[in-house]
Protein backbone atom coordinates (compact mmCIF):
# COMPACT_ATOMS: atom_id res chain seq x y z
CA UNK A 1 0.00 0.00 0.00
CA UNK A 2 1.65 3.40 -1.10
CA UNK A 3 2.34 5.82 1.79
CA UNK A 4 0.83 9.37 1.57
CA UNK A 5 4.42 10.32 3.34
CA UNK A 6 7.47 11.44 1.62
CA UNK A 7 9.77 8.30 1.93
CA UNK A 8 11.74 8.20 5.29
CA UNK A 9 15.12 6.81 5.47
CA UNK A 10 15.55 3.29 6.94
CA UNK A 11 17.63 2.51 10.19
CA UNK A 12 18.76 -0.10 12.54
CA UNK A 13 16.29 0.75 15.15
CA UNK A 14 17.56 -1.72 17.87
CA UNK A 15 20.73 -0.67 17.15
CA UNK A 16 20.18 2.52 17.76
CA UNK A 17 18.43 2.36 20.73
CA UNK A 18 21.24 0.88 22.20
CA UNK A 19 23.43 3.61 21.35
CA UNK A 20 20.77 6.29 22.61
CA UNK A 21 21.14 4.20 26.23
CA UNK A 22 24.93 4.29 26.21
CA UNK A 23 25.33 6.52 29.98
CA UNK A 24 28.12 9.34 29.71
CA UNK A 25 29.74 7.00 32.86
CA UNK A 26 30.18 4.27 30.81
CA UNK A 27 31.70 5.74 27.64
CA UNK A 28 34.23 8.10 30.05
CA UNK A 29 35.14 4.50 31.41
CA UNK A 30 35.94 2.63 28.20
CA UNK A 31 37.56 5.87 27.23
CA UNK A 32 40.17 6.01 30.01
CA UNK A 33 42.43 4.05 29.35
CA UNK A 34 43.91 5.94 26.45
CA UNK A 35 47.99 6.70 26.90
CA UNK A 36 48.27 9.67 30.06
CA UNK A 37 48.86 13.37 28.44
CA UNK A 38 49.05 16.51 30.04
CA UNK A 39 46.03 17.76 33.04
CA UNK A 40 44.91 20.60 30.68
CA UNK A 41 45.00 18.82 27.44
CA UNK A 42 43.32 15.81 29.28
CA UNK A 43 41.13 18.45 30.13
CA UNK A 44 39.97 20.20 27.28
CA UNK A 45 39.94 16.76 25.08
CA UNK A 46 37.42 15.35 27.78
CA UNK A 47 35.22 18.92 27.11
CA UNK A 48 35.61 18.19 23.33
CA UNK A 49 34.38 14.49 23.99
CA UNK A 50 31.35 15.19 26.40
CA UNK A 51 30.26 17.79 23.60
CA UNK A 52 30.55 15.88 20.70
CA UNK A 53 28.78 12.78 23.28
CA UNK A 54 26.07 15.29 23.74
CA UNK A 55 25.38 15.93 20.36
CA UNK A 56 25.90 12.19 19.10
CA UNK A 57 23.31 11.59 21.55
CA UNK A 58 20.55 14.23 21.23
CA UNK A 59 21.04 13.33 17.07
CA UNK A 60 20.46 9.41 17.77
CA UNK A 61 17.44 10.04 20.00
CA UNK A 62 15.87 12.52 17.44
CA UNK A 63 16.78 9.75 14.83
CA UNK A 64 15.08 7.34 17.08
CA UNK A 65 12.17 9.58 17.24
CA UNK A 66 11.56 9.66 13.88
CA UNK A 67 11.84 6.03 13.45
CA UNK A 68 9.06 5.28 15.85
CA UNK A 69 6.98 8.32 14.50
CA UNK A 70 7.50 6.61 10.73
CA UNK A 71 6.92 3.29 12.15
CA UNK A 72 3.73 4.21 14.36
CA UNK A 73 2.51 5.71 10.98
CA UNK A 74 2.82 2.73 8.72
CA UNK A 75 1.05 0.96 11.73
CA UNK A 76 -1.74 2.76 11.33
CA UNK A 77 -1.64 2.44 7.24
CA UNK A 78 -2.33 -1.59 7.55
CA UNK A 79 -6.12 -2.75 7.43
CA UNK A 80 -7.12 -5.76 8.36
CA UNK A 81 -8.25 -7.63 5.72
CA UNK A 82 -11.95 -8.69 5.88
CA UNK A 83 -13.60 -11.78 5.50
CA UNK A 84 -13.95 -11.07 1.21
CA UNK A 85 -9.94 -10.48 1.57
CA UNK A 86 -9.49 -13.89 3.36
CA UNK A 87 -11.12 -15.09 0.43
CA UNK A 88 -8.06 -14.00 -1.85
CA UNK A 89 -6.51 -17.35 -4.07
CA UNK A 90 -3.78 -18.15 -2.54
CA UNK A 91 -1.95 -17.17 -5.17
CA UNK A 92 -2.34 -13.67 -4.88
CA UNK A 93 -1.60 -13.98 -0.88
CA UNK A 94 1.55 -15.82 -2.17
CA UNK A 95 2.66 -12.33 -3.95
CA UNK A 96 1.61 -10.57 -1.59
CA UNK A 97 3.69 -12.14 0.96
CA UNK A 98 6.50 -12.44 -1.10
CA UNK A 99 6.41 -8.41 -1.93
CA UNK A 100 6.04 -8.16 2.01
CA UNK A 101 8.90 -9.84 2.64
CA UNK A 102 11.19 -7.76 -0.46
CA UNK A 103 10.08 -4.88 1.28
CA UNK A 104 11.47 -5.34 4.88
CA UNK A 105 14.60 -7.35 3.43
CA UNK A 106 15.01 -4.05 1.77
CA UNK A 107 14.30 -1.29 4.68
CA UNK A 108 16.62 -3.79 7.39
CA UNK A 109 19.78 -4.39 4.87
CA UNK A 110 19.73 -0.45 3.64
CA UNK A 111 21.95 1.52 6.81
CA UNK A 112 21.03 5.06 5.80
CA UNK A 113 22.75 6.83 8.34
CA UNK A 114 26.70 6.35 9.16
CA UNK A 115 28.20 8.66 12.06
CA UNK A 116 30.94 10.90 11.16
CA UNK A 117 34.48 10.87 11.37
CA UNK A 118 35.10 12.62 14.43
CA UNK A 119 32.39 10.83 16.20
CA UNK A 120 32.42 9.05 19.74
CA UNK A 121 30.44 6.33 18.02
CA UNK A 122 33.07 4.99 16.01
CA UNK A 123 35.33 4.31 19.03
CA UNK A 124 32.07 2.55 21.01
CA UNK A 125 32.12 0.48 17.44
CA UNK A 126 36.05 -0.43 17.64
CA UNK A 127 35.58 -0.89 21.14
CA UNK A 128 32.82 -3.32 20.62
CA UNK A 129 34.03 -5.33 17.43
CA UNK A 130 37.59 -5.54 19.69
CA UNK A 131 35.64 -6.81 22.92
CA UNK A 132 33.78 -9.62 20.59
CA UNK A 133 36.68 -10.39 19.00
CA UNK A 134 38.26 -11.17 22.41
CA UNK A 135 35.78 -13.09 23.34
CA UNK A 136 35.11 -14.80 20.19
CA UNK A 137 39.07 -15.74 20.19
CA UNK A 138 38.89 -16.67 24.16
CA UNK A 139 36.00 -19.00 23.44
CA UNK A 140 38.33 -20.37 19.85
CA UNK A 141 41.29 -21.01 22.24
CA UNK A 142 40.49 -23.64 23.89
CA UNK A 143 39.19 -25.74 20.57
CA UNK A 144 42.27 -25.05 18.87
CA UNK A 145 43.77 -26.15 21.76
CA UNK A 146 42.03 -29.35 21.88
CA UNK A 147 42.99 -29.59 18.02
CA UNK A 148 46.43 -28.62 18.20
CA UNK A 149 46.67 -31.53 21.34
CA UNK A 150 44.70 -34.12 18.76
CA UNK A 151 47.22 -33.02 16.05
CA UNK A 152 50.20 -33.44 18.27
CA UNK A 153 48.77 -37.05 19.43
CA UNK A 154 47.99 -38.11 15.79
CA UNK A 155 51.75 -36.77 14.46
CA UNK A 156 53.22 -38.57 17.18
CA UNK A 157 51.13 -41.90 16.72
CA UNK A 158 52.27 -41.47 12.80
CA UNK A 159 55.81 -40.83 13.91
CA UNK A 160 55.62 -44.24 15.89
CA UNK A 161 54.20 -45.79 12.98
CA UNK A 162 57.17 -44.55 10.88
CA UNK A 163 60.04 -45.87 13.33
CA UNK A 164 57.83 -49.18 13.10
CA UNK A 165 58.22 -49.42 9.28
CA UNK A 166 61.37 -48.22 9.51
CA UNK A 167 62.38 -51.14 12.01
CA UNK A 168 60.50 -53.52 9.85
CA UNK A 169 61.93 -52.32 6.37
CA UNK A 170 65.26 -53.00 8.58
CA UNK A 171 64.58 -56.52 9.29
CA UNK A 172 63.39 -57.04 5.83
CA UNK A 173 66.83 -56.26 4.30
CA UNK A 174 68.67 -58.06 7.23
CA UNK A 175 66.30 -61.33 6.42
CA UNK A 176 66.88 -60.88 2.42
CA UNK A 177 70.54 -60.73 3.22
CA UNK A 178 70.07 -63.86 5.06
CA UNK A 179 68.35 -65.80 2.74
CA UNK A 180 71.09 -64.75 -0.31
CA UNK A 181 73.70 -65.85 1.75
CA UNK A 182 72.07 -69.48 2.36
CA UNK A 183 71.45 -69.25 -1.19
CA UNK A 184 75.25 -68.54 -1.58
CA UNK A 185 75.71 -71.31 0.80
CA UNK A 186 73.63 -73.89 -0.39
CA UNK A 187 75.44 -73.36 -3.76
CA UNK A 188 78.33 -73.66 -2.67
CA UNK A 189 77.55 -76.86 -0.81
CA UNK A 190 75.82 -78.34 -4.19
CA UNK A 191 79.35 -77.38 -5.24
CA UNK A 192 81.36 -79.14 -1.84
CA UNK A 193 79.14 -81.77 -2.29
CA UNK A 194 80.35 -82.16 -5.93
CA UNK A 195 83.77 -82.31 -5.29
CA UNK A 196 83.33 -84.49 -2.02
CA UNK A 197 81.94 -86.84 -4.16
CA UNK A 198 84.96 -86.32 -7.08
CA UNK A 199 87.56 -86.66 -3.79
CA UNK A 200 85.59 -89.77 -2.37
CA UNK A 201 85.67 -90.98 -6.55
CA UNK A 202 89.26 -90.56 -6.57
CA UNK A 203 89.82 -91.78 -3.36
CA UNK A 204 88.23 -95.13 -3.81
CA UNK A 205 90.45 -95.17 -7.36
CA UNK A 206 93.90 -94.67 -5.52
CA UNK A 207 92.98 -96.97 -2.59
CA UNK A 208 92.25 -99.22 -5.71
CA UNK A 209 95.58 -98.83 -7.26
CA UNK A 210 97.45 -98.84 -4.03
CA UNK A 211 96.15 -102.63 -3.30
CA UNK A 212 97.09 -103.23 -6.35
CA UNK A 213 100.39 -101.52 -5.95
CA UNK A 214 100.98 -103.66 -3.03
CA UNK A 215 99.88 -106.70 -3.83
CA UNK A 216 102.31 -106.21 -7.38
CA UNK A 217 105.14 -105.50 -4.73
CA UNK A 218 104.58 -108.22 -2.20
CA UNK A 219 104.84 -110.86 -5.52
CA UNK A 220 107.60 -108.75 -6.25
CA UNK A 221 109.44 -109.58 -3.35
CA UNK A 222 108.37 -113.09 -3.60
CA UNK A 223 108.98 -113.91 -6.93
CA UNK A 224 111.30 -111.63 -8.01
CA UNK A 225 114.23 -112.55 -5.61
CA UNK A 226 113.92 -108.93 -3.31
CA UNK A 227 112.82 -110.96 -0.39
CA UNK A 228 115.71 -113.79 -0.51
CA UNK A 229 118.43 -110.46 -1.18
CA UNK A 230 116.48 -108.63 1.86
CA UNK A 231 117.06 -111.46 3.71
CA UNK A 232 120.76 -112.23 2.90
CA UNK A 233 121.39 -108.61 3.49
CA UNK A 234 119.60 -108.41 7.14
CA UNK A 235 121.75 -111.90 8.02
CA UNK A 236 125.10 -109.88 6.98
CA UNK A 237 125.29 -111.26 3.24
CA UNK A 238 125.77 -108.57 0.64
CA UNK A 239 123.87 -105.36 -0.26
CA UNK A 240 120.82 -105.78 -2.46
CA UNK A 241 121.45 -105.89 -5.86
CA UNK A 242 125.29 -106.77 -5.50
CA UNK A 243 124.63 -110.16 -5.88
CA UNK A 244 121.34 -110.98 -7.48
CA UNK A 245 122.45 -115.17 -7.38
CA UNK A 246 122.78 -114.96 -3.64
CA UNK A 247 121.44 -117.76 -1.67
CA UNK A 248 120.75 -118.06 2.03
CA UNK A 249 121.47 -122.08 2.96
CA UNK A 250 125.26 -121.64 3.81
CA UNK A 251 124.79 -118.36 5.43
CA UNK A 252 127.75 -115.78 5.70
CA UNK A 253 130.28 -114.64 7.47
CA UNK A 254 131.63 -111.42 8.72
CA UNK A 255 133.04 -109.96 5.89
CA UNK A 256 129.56 -110.99 4.16
CA UNK A 257 130.90 -114.03 2.01
CA UNK A 258 128.35 -117.10 1.45
CA UNK A 259 130.29 -119.83 3.93
CA UNK A 260 131.53 -123.15 2.21
CA UNK A 261 129.54 -126.12 2.60
CA UNK A 262 126.30 -126.64 2.80
CA UNK A 263 124.03 -127.06 5.28
CA UNK A 264 120.10 -128.09 5.17
CA UNK A 265 116.93 -125.47 5.80
CA UNK A 266 115.44 -127.41 7.99
CA UNK A 267 118.57 -127.54 9.58
CA UNK A 268 119.44 -123.84 10.34
CA UNK A 269 115.79 -122.71 10.83
CA UNK A 270 114.43 -125.72 12.17
CA UNK A 271 111.00 -127.42 11.07
CA UNK A 272 107.58 -125.46 11.01
CA UNK A 273 109.43 -122.46 11.91
CA UNK A 274 108.91 -119.60 8.89
CA UNK A 275 111.88 -118.80 6.42
CA UNK A 276 113.78 -115.63 6.13
CA UNK A 277 112.23 -114.86 3.04
CA UNK A 278 108.90 -115.33 4.72
CA UNK A 279 110.18 -113.02 7.47
CA UNK A 280 111.21 -110.56 5.32
CA UNK A 281 107.91 -110.46 3.31
CA UNK A 282 106.10 -109.83 5.91
CA UNK A 283 108.76 -107.20 8.05
CA UNK A 284 108.48 -105.05 4.66
CA UNK A 285 104.56 -105.51 4.36
CA UNK A 286 104.33 -104.37 8.28
CA UNK A 287 107.21 -101.22 7.77
CA UNK A 288 105.56 -99.96 3.90
CA UNK A 289 101.95 -100.17 5.53
CA UNK A 290 103.06 -98.10 8.60
CA UNK A 291 105.22 -95.51 6.80
CA UNK A 292 101.91 -94.81 4.11
CA UNK A 293 99.87 -94.74 7.29
CA UNK A 294 102.23 -92.30 8.75
CA UNK A 295 102.38 -90.17 5.67
CA UNK A 296 98.27 -89.31 6.44
CA UNK A 297 99.29 -87.52 10.09
CA UNK A 298 100.97 -84.25 10.85
CA UNK A 299 104.01 -86.50 12.48
CA UNK A 300 104.95 -88.48 9.20
CA UNK A 301 107.84 -90.33 11.23
CA UNK A 302 107.55 -94.18 12.36
CA UNK A 303 109.91 -95.45 15.05
CA UNK A 304 111.78 -98.06 13.99
CA UNK A 305 112.61 -101.16 16.03
CA UNK A 306 115.62 -102.23 14.73
CA UNK A 307 118.06 -100.70 11.60
CA UNK A 308 117.20 -103.71 9.35
CA UNK A 309 117.77 -104.36 5.59
CA UNK A 310 113.95 -103.38 4.76
CA UNK A 311 114.59 -99.61 5.82
CA UNK A 312 117.79 -99.03 4.70
CA UNK A 313 116.60 -100.66 0.90
CA UNK A 314 113.75 -98.30 0.88
CA UNK A 315 116.09 -95.41 1.75
CA UNK A 316 118.65 -96.31 -0.97
CA UNK A 317 115.73 -96.19 -3.49
CA UNK A 318 115.00 -92.50 -2.33
CA UNK A 319 110.98 -93.76 -1.19
CA UNK A 320 111.94 -93.00 2.58
CA UNK A 321 114.76 -90.98 4.36
CA UNK A 322 115.60 -91.05 7.86
CA UNK A 323 114.88 -88.02 10.43
CA UNK A 324 117.64 -85.52 10.35
CA UNK A 325 118.14 -85.58 13.47
CA UNK A 326 117.35 -89.45 14.35
CA UNK A 327 118.35 -92.25 12.56
CA UNK A 328 115.70 -94.23 14.05
CA UNK A 329 112.74 -92.70 12.85
CA UNK A 330 111.70 -92.82 8.66
CA UNK A 331 109.13 -91.44 6.79
CA UNK A 332 107.79 -91.19 2.99
CA UNK A 333 109.00 -89.30 0.22
CA UNK A 334 106.36 -87.67 -1.66
CA UNK A 335 105.23 -91.07 -1.97
CA UNK A 336 101.29 -89.76 -2.43
CA UNK A 337 101.71 -87.31 -5.41
CA UNK A 338 104.11 -89.68 -7.66
CA UNK A 339 101.17 -92.63 -6.93
CA UNK A 340 98.60 -90.48 -7.62
CA UNK A 341 100.42 -88.92 -10.86
CA UNK A 342 100.98 -92.63 -11.61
Amino acid sequence: MASKFPPTPQADIPALRRYALVSHTETYNRTSNLPSQTQESRLSQQTEYEASLVQATTELRRRLMDEEMALSELSSQITIPDDTASQESPRRKLRKLKAEKEAYDTAFQTIDYLPGRNSPLNLLLAYRNVGRVIEQTKVAIPIVNERLMSVQAQIKAEEGNLKEQDRLTEALRKRIGELEEDEQRIEVGVAHDDAIKEMNKKRKELLKRTSKLLRELLAFLKDGGLARMLAAEDMGGPVVGDDLGVTLEAGFDKRGKARKGERRIDEMWGQGETGPEESMVEEFKTLLEELMNASLETTQYVNLKKDGAAARFLVRAKVAAYHPKDARKLKLLDFGSTVEDG
